[in-house]
């Protein structure tokens, strides 16, 4: 969505060409004085504005949005401690508060095969790298982890939100457990 200030969008050009905002089309071309039509080319986005309704809606609840991050998050962690050789990285421990975003590595296995592996077998998408933190995550890792410019002392990231699922979860961990079969 565009939101501006009213006075500022009546003035401003069109962002996109066509349909409602136009007032008229001669010689030259008069955009719509009303800024939402003068800013809305074509045919509305309906299925846009029904999705951002729908997208406010559910976040207004943010209690229980947080209780069930925090329970997909304590589940995939118990999950990851549960499997030998895979390792979760964390800065600040079990107590501090966190968000659906969980760093590990498998030990033995580069961070870019194991995504690789989770892509193409189980249709699981997970960030591998250094995650623009590299100092980090070499702290993280431990002072051998490797320089920059190598696969080593790179790490694996599954992050989820409000779509994710016990299902979603349990197919990451599942498909962790059967690596290199």
């Amino acid at each position: 969505c565009l939101v501006g200030r009213a006075d500022w969008l009546r003035a401003a050009e069109p962002y996109l060409f066509g349909g409602g905002a136009t007032a008229s089309v001669g010689d030259q071309v008069v955009w719509s004085a009303d800024p939402q039509a003068r800013h809305e080319a074509g045919t509305p986005n309906v299925l846009g504005v029904v999705a951002l309704a729908a997208a406010c809606e559910a976040l207004t609840d943010w209690d229980t949005l947080i209780a069930e991050e925090e329970r997909l998050l304590t589940r995939l962690r118990a999950g990851l401690a549960a499997i030998p050789g895979v390792r979760e990285l964390s800065l600040w421990g079990d107590l501090s508060p966190r968000v659906g975003i969980v760093s590990f590595v498998v030990d033995g296995r580069l961070a870019r095969d194991v995504a690789t592996e989770l892509s193409e077998k189980y249709g699981i998408g997970l960030r591998d790298g250094k995650f623009c933190a590299h100092p980090f995550l070499r702290r993280l890792l431990g002072e051998g982890a490797g320089g920059c410019d190598t696969d080593d002392g790179t790490a694996l990231r599954a992050s989820f939100g409000i779509g994710t699922t016990d299902e979603h979860i349990d197919r990451l961990l599942t498909a962790l457990r059967r690596l290199g079969d």
